[in-house]
């Protein structure tokens, strides 16, 4: 039964209710049901400017022509790329990130500790009865870390040209890429090479790249001195210490005139 007493509502009324109603497609409706144009054929060009004959659309070709077509490209940027400077290079294919030695994290190591060691590097054993160590239970990030830096390395193809003293960057060594901190000794330019403790001065300016800005900042090696390398034994001397790369030392760790220094135990 119908309430008398509701208003009742006519088609005109119905019509004015409905405010989102679409009487009509908008112009940019419109637009969105247009057919999209063909795109144009594209034109390979040599490394002369002559367009590729029997090749007008990438689609329509084949391996063996989009391998020929790839090698022409990878040419003609090799060239473009030899005409500029090595700073031209970098500030062209490189970012603006740049990190220097203040934006690392030191090694968590703390003095008056039992600790387990990795050696990593004895190039200062015998002489100034140094070591250069890692953690134990950091020893596999450790080499996660030199793994990847190598790797980075390999990919990056433009050469990089540090300005900033103990700028951070990536630096060939003995045919491994690591992290490396540039320094100055005697008005020469070295790197340091953070994964390894040792000094390095670049044969060519092509031997660095720019630091990678997902590359951890994390350092792990210390060099620490030691007080009874006489107890390693035969391993003291210069013709054998490199057999101690990678070996593990449980050793007391403490600071001395500001140096930190070690007994193996």
């Amino acid at each position: 039964m119908e309430d008398s007493n509701k208003p009742k509502t006519s088609a005109n009324d119905a019509e004015h209710a409905q405010p989102n109603r679409k009487v009509g497609a908008t112009a940019e409706e419109k637009k969105s049901k247009e057919k999209p144009k063909k795109p144009k054929p594209l034109e390979t060009k040599d490394s002369d400017g002559n367009a590729l004959q029997g090749c007008p659309n990438l689609a329509e070709c084949n391996e063996v022509e989009l391998i020929s077509i790839l090698s022409q490209y990878l040419s003609a940027i090799s060239e473009q790329l030899e005409g500029l400077s090595l700073q031209a290079r970098a500030k062209a294919t490189g970012s603006k990130f740049k990190l220097t030695y203040d934006d690392f994290y030191p090694p968590d190591m703390k003095p008056k500790e039992e600790v387990r060691l990795v050696i990593i590097n004895t190039v200062h054993f015998t002489s100034h009865n140094i070591l250069y160590v890692v953690l134990e239970y950091d020893s596999d990030e450790y080499y996660k870390i030199v793994d990847e830096a190598d790797q980075y390395g390999m990919m990056d193809v433009c050469p990089y040209k540090p300005t900033e003293k103990m700028e951070a960057c990536l630096v060939q060594f003995y045919g491994l890429w690591g992290r490396a901190l540039l320094m100055e000794e005697n008005g020469k330019e070295r790197y340091i090479m953070l994964d390894l403790g040792a000094y390095h001065e670049l044969e060519t300016a092509y031997d660095c790249r720019r630091y990678p800005p997902k590359l951890s900042r994390k350092m792990f090696v210390m060099n620490i001195v030691v007080d009874n390398p006489e107890v390693l034994g035969m391993y003291y001397s210069s013709d054998k210490e490199h057999l101690l790369f990678g070996k593990i030392i449980h050793a007391k760790i403490y600071t001395a005139n500001n140096e930190m220094r070690m007994i193996i135990i």
